[in-house]
């Protein structure tokens, strides 16, 4: 047996229905352990997502009649030798389907497969042979780092050992070997097919990638290069780099795409919620300014910042904040579609507002300051349009709580005083409360 999936799961949680299976490139067994592990299984933005690492036999070079194992370094590179034959990569993939398909794994309702290198093609190789086999697959995301899909020109070079070596995984690697036309084939062949379209693809690829290409590392078959492929800063290896944690800009791309696929599919684990869940919602920053403009024009300008904060015992998803204003209603930007919540998970957002409108008369300028000053109203909802948070904005504090130093709420009466003298006292009844 080559290949093998190792699975972690998320602390004491045991009934998790998303995994991200992570399978490493050609001599780099070590490419998962330690940091993406960590990574991946304290993300607080991923409550509800188990880790699978899969790991094979590989290596840079096979010594033949040496009998050499272990590493050699070749100047900024370390080269793995070893003195067995390594398994063919459709051999592979289907080792792959093998643990994907044992029982223990069968929880799980949602699988995003994620792949280095020659790792990529382990995955998308299994995925397209379950499709043409007419199998049920429960893998709903991919993503690709620096895959070498149209071939790796570096691979050429092995044929300088082709005397003392035969390795068929990089042999596999070559532009044009039967093993690449194959899996476009089927690529080709299924590319239309509700299966494909249900399946969220994302390819990357290193800037400065000496290995792999960034043309190859986006597949032919995709008609979307411009916005299937993502750059990313480093070599073939570099672009692997995670010592800048949650900010690296690779676990930026992981992170994103899991998100992204478990909001498209319910039945995960995101999205279970908590009927009888509410959600605290601290105000640390609101402030807010009208300015009546020439021409009749009244500018709008709030600054918003929330904290939110799950107290319930299951994830709790934000899919929706809306600002009530009298009886317009604005959905704020969450600058991504849901914002996930564990167990006493909490997060930061800001929001700004910056909005013109045509005013008519005084009247329409009263009418409307004092609505968007005194009565506005936050509305937190979740992804079953249920309302779990609501706040009232006014000039007195939130919801009667007395004013901090990071609340800053506008001041109705100060903020307006310059507009009600350009229409002149006679208004300013209007104003009494």
């Amino acid at each position: 047996m080559s290949l093998k999936m190792n699975i972690k799961k998320r602390g004491s949680q045991k009934d998790n229905k998303s995994l991200v299976v992570l399978i490493h490139g050609l001599g780099a067994p070590e490419t998962w352990k330690n940091d993406w592990e960590n990574l991946i299984l304290n993300d607080q933005e991923l409550v509800g997502v188990d880790l699978g690492i899969v790991s094979y036999d590989t290596s840079h070079l096979i010594s033949g009649f040496l009998k050499i194992s272990g590493t050699l370094q070749l100047g900024n590179r370390e080269i793995t030798i070893s003195e067995d034959k390594v398994t063919k990569i459709e051999i592979l993939a289907r080792e792959l389907k093998r643990e994907l398909d044992l029982r223990h794994t069968r929880q799980y309702e949602n699988i995003i497969l994620v792949g280095h290198s020659m790792g990529g093609l382990i995955g998308i190789h299994y995925l397209l042979q379950e499709i043409e086999n007419r199998n049920p697959t429960r893998v709903n995301g991919y993503l690709s780092l620096a895959t070498p899909f149209n071939g790796a020109p570096l691979s050429q070079f092995y044929k300088l050992f082709k005397r003392v070596q035969n390795h068929d995984q990089i042999k596999q690697l070559r532009a044009n070997d039967d093993f690449l036309d194959e899996t476009i084939r089927l690529w080709q062949t299924h590319l239309d097919s509700p299966e494909i379209h249900d399946i969220d693809f994302k390819f990357c690829y290193g800037i400065d990638d000496e290995i792999v290409e960034h043309n190859s590392a986006i597949p032919y078959i995709s008609g979307r290069k411009w916005t299937s492929g993502v750059p990313l800063s480093g070599t073939h290896g570099g672009i692997l780099d995670v010592t800048e944690g949650y900010e690296s800009s690779v676990y930026v791309q992981l992170r994103d795409h899991v998100l992204n696929v478990c909001e498209r599919n319910f039945g995960s684990s995101l999205e279970i919620q908590d009927e009888d869940s509410t959600l605290d919602v601290t105000i640390t920053h609101y402030e807010q300014n009208f300015n009546l403009y020439i021409g009749n024009n009244l500018g709008d300008k709030l600054d918003l910042e929330l904290v939110l904060h799950n107290t319930s015992s299951k994830t709790v998803t934000v899919w929706e904040i809306l600002l009530k204003r009298g009886s317009n209603c604005i959905s704020l930007d969450l600058g991504e579609e849901l914002i996930v919540l564990g167990p006493g998970v909490s997060r930061k957002k800001k929001f700004s507002i910056r909005k013109s409108e045509s005013v008519n008369s005084p009247e329409d300028v009263i009418e409307r300051v004092v609505s968007y000053g005194i009565t506005q109203t936050l509305i937190v909802k979740d992804n079953n349009k249920n309302e779990i948070s609501k706040i009232i904005l006014d000039n007195q504090g939130v919801n009667g709580v007395k004013k901090d130093e990071a609340f800053k709420p506008i001041n109705v009466d100060e903020k307006i005083q310059n507009i009600l003298n350009k229409f002149g006292k006679k208004y300013k009844d209007k104003f009494r409360r």
